[in-house]
């Protein structure tokens, strides 16, 4: 097997196992099995599980980074707002498997580096959602919001996920029309 297919095969392996034993329970040993190198071949690649975890997420995070605006950004209600949500929308249905990984898996997203900058873009998105700072009722709100984004990506077939984009979007606005 070539180094770079090598190297994609265990981020393939990586994001199977993550998601379906999670980061923490997912040994650099049985990512070397299931691929069917040595752990000093997955180590080469990848000096450590963090690595492979980072280089998982970062396509995700560069593009939610890219979609979601900057701390004091104020998109027009409800236009711009709508537009935020469906960009955002976007960015998941382009990384499913990423994002079920990363909205499942508490440990990773206690992962200092993965977990911080997740939680620093979903902070300006809620309070971009929202055009204010965030009081308890608004931030309630924006968690919905956004719990309308993550949850059926995670949780329902992405076809029926992609053929209902239209009801996502209407629920994540729904909680923040209260608030706005």
């Amino acid at each position: 097997m070539a180094r770079s297919s090598r190297k994609q095969a265990l981020l393939d392996a990586a994001l199977g196992q993550f998601a379906q034993h999670g980061y923490e329970g997912t040994s650099v040993g049985t990512l070397a099995d299931e691929v069917g190198v040595s752990k000093a071949a997955v180590s080469y690649h990848f000096p450590a599980k963090d690595d492979l975890a980072a280089e998982l997420a970062e396509p995700l995070l560069d593009a939610l980074d890219a979609v979601v605006p900057g701390e004091n950004a104020n998109p027009s209600w409800p236009e711009g707002v709508q537009h935020l949500i469906e960009r955002y929308l976007d960015v998941l249905l382009t990384y499913p498997d990423v994002a079920t990984w990363l909205e499942g898996d508490r440990a990773v997203r206690l992962n200092a580096p993965i977990g911080r900058r997740l939680t620093h873009i979903n902070h300006r998105m809620r309070r971009a959602m929202i055009g204010r700072p965030l009081d308890p009722r608004a931030r309630v709100a924006a968690a919905v919001a956004l719990g309308a984004l993550w949850r059926p990506v995670r949780n329902v077939p992405l076809e029926d996920v992609s053929r209902n984009r239209d009801l996502m979007i209407e629920s994540a606005l729904a909680p923040l029309r209260v608030v706005r």
